[in-house]
């Protein structure tokens, strides 16, 4: 199952991008044909996904759309407490705990069977790259994501971890931030973590 599991999740992944680039584009045309945004204002208008649950919102959705017998939660705490029947996972989760070394340990998205005392399937943690954000502030959201996917894959509480990553364009002209997020994306891989980017171009496209 985890193989197939990893072919929906990828599947899933190309489709949030195809429909995300389609939807944006759809929007910028729109309000620069009736004149209501010029076209460097509505490419830096957030469409679609204005927050990183946005983008687990319509990926659930999608992978929820291919799957039959598993479940998915959203933003639910891995607590050890939480799965006190399913005596395998919560000794598991204790290791993620102490590994980590922090009691709040919540990604983004899981996948799983409800009804098996076993690891977890799938953990998805998302980012963003938008430029409202500092980049130090951001920077500490993207190690907390990795010492997360990094401690549940170490101690196998989890078949396979993904990190994945939109980049929606708000940092067009800044190389230092792609070369940064270049580094970024080989950590995580370099760790066991399954990377998954897209670089919309849409917002790119309308400047010209």
């Amino acid at each position: 199952m985890k193989y197939e599991l990893n072919s929906i999740i990828e599947s899933s992944w190309n489709d949030f991008k195809k429909w995300y680039d389609e939807r944006c584009e759809s929007h910028i045309k729109n309000v620069v044909r009736n004149k209501i945004m010029s076209h460097e204002k509505a490419v830096h208008e957030p469409w679609v996904c204005w927050s990183e649950k946005d983008i687990v919102t319509h990926l659930s959705r999608m992978v929820f759309e291919r799957t039959i017998d598993l479940d998915i939660h959203v933003e639910f705490s891995l607590k050890p407490e939480n799965f006190k029947n399913f005596h395998r996972l919560c000794e598991l989760l204790w290791g993620v705990r102490k590994k980590v070394g922090r009691k709040r340990i919540t990604p983004d998205m899981v996948v799983c069977y409800d009804t098996h005392d076993e690891p977890l399937l799938t953990v998805i943690e998302a980012k963003m790259y938008r430029g409202q954000y500092g980049r130090n502030d951001f920077q500490k959201g993207i190690d907390k994501d990795l010492e997360t996917l990094k401690g549940i894959n170490e101690v196998g509480a989890c078949h396979n971890v993904y990190w994945m990553v939109l980049d929606d364009h708000y940092w067009l002209k800044k190389e230092e931030i792609s070369r940064q997020m270049e580094k970024d994306i080989e950590t995580f891989r370099k760790n066991g973590i399954r990377v998954m980017y897209h670089k919309s171009t849409i917002k790119k496209k309308f400047l010209g």
